[in-house]
């Protein structure tokens, strides 16, 4: 009789959570803007001079949840025209990313503020429960050679804000002021002492970063945050993770490599999905179970 009563289990457990797993991704949109800034002052072990630029400024929105207004700055730059000047600029133009694979971006300096002039924002949407998700970001390196070799690292300050309509005026998540931390290795310019994944001949540079206090340097599904949101159907939970860096291509590569004396791009992603309930969850581990005591059977015979 308890046998019966598995395969009867099986019968109908198997194939409700392998139709939840093909079940097809919702074309649920949300808009967004993306924004933030270099932190003047936390430049750690950059050769000297290090330098922040505000020629292109950002600030939080005057929304509830970013009611302090704090200066952050778009570029910073290192080194000497002697021996070698660095730049680094966050979502500059002109080096957005190319269409296909990437989602369009539909605005690039545009303020939805008009009392906050001089922010550095970028604009576009983002599909629910699209694996590839939207660009959070962008980060050009325009790459000279440094006679000196470092490890450094900078902070990031940034925000994404999530809006249920094009016209943005029904906010449905507004991140807190998130801080990332860059970590900036300029290897040494030395023909075959380059560290793997470099070129060997003048050694790429290599870029990783992760959010802090506690995240690790390498950002794979980092949780941003999570919303409530009523799509007509009822209220639902949805979850933001963002993973970088991605190549143009489109492929998720962890770490940017610059390779020296060009302007080199890499991209961060954020992700929206609907987090399942917790019968969904339920409902695929009991598949999953009856998938074990099944190869256990198996097995036993």
């Amino acid at each position: 009789m308890k046998t019966q009563w598995k395969k009867t289990l099986l019968a109908c457990a198997l194939p409700a959570a392998m139709a939840l797993a093909a079940a097809p991704a919702s074309a649920l949109e949300f808009y967004y803007n993306a924004y933030g800034g270099f932190v003047p002052g936390t430049a750690t072990n950059f050769p000297a001079p290090v330098a922040f630029s505000n020629e292109n400024v950002a600030h939080n929105t005057s929304g509830e949840l970013h009611a302090t207004i704090e200066e952050t700055y778009q570029q910073l730059s290192w080194g000497t025209e002697v021996t070698g000047h660095s730049n680094l600029a966050l979502n500059e133009a002109g080096f957005e990313p190319p269409v296909g694979p990437w989602n369009n971006i539909t605005g690039h300096n545009l303020d939805p503020d008009p009392d906050m002039i001089g922010h550095e924002w970028i604009n576009g949407a983002v599909t629910v429960s699209n694996d590839f998700g939207s660009v959070l970001g962008w980060l050009t390196h325009h790459n000279e050679v440094i006679s000196e070799p470092f490890t450094g690292t900078v902070d990031i300050h940034y925000n994404l804000d999530l809006y249920a309509d094009a016209a943005k005026t029904n906010l449905v998540w507004a991140s807190p002021e998130m801080e990332f931390q860059l970590e900036v290795w300029e290897t040494p310019n030395v023909e075959g002492d380059c560290p793997p994944g470099a070129d060997q001949s003048v050694c790429d540079d290599r870029f990783r970063y992760r959010l802090l206090p506690a995240g690790d340097f390498d950002m794979f599904d980092e949780g941003l945050g999570s919303f409530m949101y009523d799509d007509g159907t009822g209220e639902k939970k949805y979850n933001i993770t963002a993973s970088g860096f991605y190549g143009a291509d489109g492929e998720l590569h962890g770490e940017f490599w610059s390779p020296e004396e060009g302007d080199n791009t890499a991209y961060v992603n954020f992700e929206v999905h609907e987090a399942p309930e917790p019968a969904t969850l339920a409902l695929l581990g009991l598949g999953l179970a009856g998938i074990g005591w099944r190869m256990r059977r198996r097995k036993a015979a």
